[in-house]
């Protein structure tokens, strides 16, 4: 899943040489511990008028190896898309149930129950790529009970 947030800029401060204060850039006006948990930061600018204008994506932030921090590009769906990957930008979307409560309830309830070995937990949990049961997709959540009635019974 990929998420957008898009926030206005505010000034950057930091301290010359005497220790003043001073603008240093421009950052994002959100908390200011966001970035830590984002993969990209991007700054959209304007340069000209008019008919001239062009906007321009300044990579701040990046984890993502199609955007090299301190560079820019041309800010435009092809190009964004492009260094991302188009396939995976129009691929097609697939809905994702995450189990129900019922089912979590469940889950637990044999985990008091059964006796498992170590790091089964972890191990399921690191295979559907989650970090709970409430992140689990429905289907694996019924098969994780499944093996769980299964070992109950012997």
């Amino acid at each position: 899943m990929n998420a957008v947030f898009i926030c206005h800029e505010k000034p950057l401060w930091g301290k010359d040489e005497k220790g003043n204060r001073e603008e240093i850039g421009k950052t994002f006006d959100c908390w200011e511990k966001l970035e830590y948990e984002l993969h990209l930061t991007l700054r959209v600018s304007r340069i000209g008028t008019g008919d001239q204008a062009k906007r321009f994506a300044n990579i701040g932030k990046s984890r993502l190896t199609g955007f090299p921090e301190g560079t820019r590009f041309g800010w435009s769906y092809a190009e964004f898309s492009e260094r991302y990957g188009r396939d995976v930008m129009e691929r097609e979307v697939r809905q994702i149930v995450v189990a129900s409560p019922e089912q979590v309830a469940e889950i637990n309830h044999l985990l008091g129950i059964v006796k498992l070995p170590e790091g089964s937990i972890e191990k399921w949990l690191t295979a559907a790529q989650v970090e709970t049961w409430e992140e689990m997709e429905a289907d694996k959540a019924e098969k994780v009970i499944q093996v769980l009635k299964a070992k109950l019974q012997g």
